[in-house]
């Protein structure tokens, strides 16, 4: 991830991280919670150079808590497995960029392989 950069002017970690503050929808009648759909998610593996990034739902928990809905073939889910093998216990560094503009939303260059 990056040291510093415009875009992370506002971070919010730990307890100061509220997702009520955000408009989190709740898309569809059977959704067990509000979901956020369009978040950019960048994940690496502990031996990748390559940056993934991925558009994957996750579903709030609570007010600093949600669960990423992956499918464990795609490259966040394989990028968490590696690093859950490699460092047992350890947290998954792990970034979800929101708000971002279409054009990188659409063009993240994995044609919608996530």
């Amino acid at each position: 991830m990056l040291g510093s950069a415009p875009c992370q002017e506002q971070v919010w970690q730990g307890e100061d991280v509220d997702l009520g503050r955000i408009p989190v929808m709740h898309c569809w009648p059977e959704d067990a919670a509000p979901l956020v759909t369009w978040g950019l998610t960048v994940t690496r593996g502990p031996h990748k150079e390559r940056q993934n990034l991925g558009i994957y739902r996750q579903q709030v928990l609570g007010k600093n808590k949600l669960i990423m809905r992956w499918l464990s073939h795609r490259g966040g889910a394989l990028d968490y497995q590696e690093w859950c093998q490699e460092h047992p216990g350890e947290r998954f560094p792990v970034a979800v960029a929101l708000g971002a503009d279409p054009c990188t939303i659409l063009g993240r260059g994995d044609a919608g392989a996530g």
